[in-house]
């Protein structure tokens, strides 16, 4: 299970970006807050792969110290 770095709460959310195909799983995933939709607009200084629900932390697998709150 996945942990907030900063805030250690187990409320953690994957971060896709581009255009999902959508689907009434994929939109329930967001509704139960394990997936939170990052957008079209990709900044390639900081893709992040996580969200924090409780404390809005985001990070990167390959750099989690880096993150920032959003």
């Amino acid at each position: 299970m996945k942990k907030c770095l900063k805030c250690k709460s187990i409320s953690v959310a994957s971060i896709p970006f581009g255009m999902p195909a959508f689907s009434e799983e994929l939109i329930k995933d967001e509704h139960e807050g394990r997936m939170v939709f990052g957008g079209c607009l990709i900044d390639e200084n900081f893709l992040p792969d996580w969200h924090c629900n409780q404390c809005k932390y985001e990070w990167e697998k390959s750099k989690p110290s880096e993150g920032l709150y959003g």
